[in-house]
């Protein structure tokens, strides 16, 4: 029986979702799976992939320092499990490691090994398409420095020319489409092949429902933002606390909070001035059940999401609120303004600009029926059954 590696730093979030998928396309194609993620979450639970710990074909083990691993730990550790292949959930975070079997007298990769890159192509800002990594210059100062980690570099030069891997996942379409060497596209998998657990999705619902129901019945007559997942930077949670108390309506936060000192705006000023309102509901908790899950974003009518200025890639919430026919607002750059334009599932704004975003959030107010059909259509090839089956012919080439 042949054996497969699954390395990831951290499972959180759509990791858990991603590490299922391949877990069971791989034992449809008659692997013994090992899964390996940082020690810093051991005790952690995700339900996604917990029910796998006593599958006689799956071992879950937990190494410390997942994230910085050097290239002669992740080949010790190919060879404890005589790994045949190898999939990197999240290979942003090794770029480093595989562009060191360059070094003449280093190591290689065992085995048959796989990329998934979930974030490292961000570099490209579309539509300009301009990453600027043909540089001389700077190619030969990033080699004499050894800085084998900036992702243009990796992804444009040194991937396509060497052996570094057998395959790169991408989960941006556009990027594949000029990248046709060796990267390949894979629909996000931002849902769960199985169902998570009925007795713990129902308590979910039980528990949420009447909170929720109660905080929109008071606020019947405003507009609800809604954040999905932990509050981030990137991801312009501060932007949607400003945005709602600015034009006083409600915010919706399912998901965590983490303080942060990069935020723009004044978090903890913005968040009580909200709560004395009556106008933030918080669960500050993870939800895992799509019943409950489907309950939140169904709280809203679409979308804002104003990620910052440096963020060009894929977003799993978007194609979430694809998914549950939430047409969104996005900023007018990176992959989420191309998908938006091109499939139609909501309106653009200038980057930056406050009075644009707040003027086609109006707009948008007004319009949203008019994007169901295209979130439909948009939507379909996300769907579980097609990430599945995407996945299972992609692997069935490496096996």
């Amino acid at each position: 029986m042949k054996t497969a590696l699954i390395y990831t730093f951290s499972l959180v979030g759509h990791r858990q979702y991603y590490a299922q998928h391949f877990i069971e396309a791989l034992l449809s194609l008659d692997y013994q799976i090992c899964l390996v993620f940082d020690l810093s979450e051991a005790n952690l639970s995700f339900p996604a992939v917990d029910h796998y710990r006593n599958h006689p074909y799956v071992q879950i083990e937990n190494v410390s320092n997942a994230l910085h691993a050097s290239l002669p730990v992740l080949r010790k550790l190919q060879d404890k499990i005589e790994a045949d292949l190898t999939i990197f959930l999240e290979a942003d975070n090794h770029i480093q490691a595989i562009s060191n079997q360059l070094f003449p007298g280093n190591v290689r990769l065992r085995g048959r090994n796989l990329g998934l890159f979930i974030r490292s192509t961000n570099y490209v800002h579309y539509p300009t398409r301009s990453p600027k990594i043909l540089n001389p210059l700077r190619f030969i100062k990033n080699l004499l420095r050894n800085r084998f980690s900036d992702p243009s570099l990796f992804h444009e030069f040194l991937l396509p020319r060497f052996e570094l891997l057998d395959g790169a996942l991408v989960i941006d379409e556009h990027f594949s489409e000029t990248h046709t060497r060796i990267h390949q596209w894979i629909p996000d998998m931002v849902f769960p092949l199985l169902p998570v657990d009925p007795d713990l999705s129902q308590k979910e619902v039980n528990y949420w429902a009447p909170k929720l129901e109660s905080f929109l019945g008071k606020n019947r007559d405003r507009e609800i933002l809604f954040y999905f997942g932990t509050s981030m930077v990137h991801k312009g949670y501060d932007i949607l606390l400003k945005l709602a108390s600015d034009t006083n309506n409600c915010l919706v936060h399912c998901g965590l909070f983490v303080p942060s000192e990069e935020f723009e705006y004044e978090v903890d000023s913005l968040r009580n001035n909200l709560r004395k309102r009556d106008l933030l509901f918080e669960t500050n908790a993870y939800i895992v059940g799509d019943a409950a899950i489907k309950l939140f974003f169904n709280s809203c009518n679409f979308l804002v999401m104003p990620y910052n200025r440096n963020f060009y890639g894929a977003s799993g919430v978007m194609v979430q609120a694809a998914l549950y026919g939430k047409p969104v607002l996005v900023a007018d750059k990176g992959l989420m303004s191309l998908r938006t334009e091109k499939s139609q599932l909501g309106l653009t704004y200038r980057v930056g600009d406050s009075a644009d975003l707040i003027a086609k959030w109006n707009i948008l107010k007004e319009t949203y029926p008019n994007y169901l059909e295209a979130l439909r259509g948009f939507s379909q090839q996300f769907s579980t059954e097609n990430c599945q089956q995407s996945l299972i012919k992609i692997l069935s080439k490496y096996s």
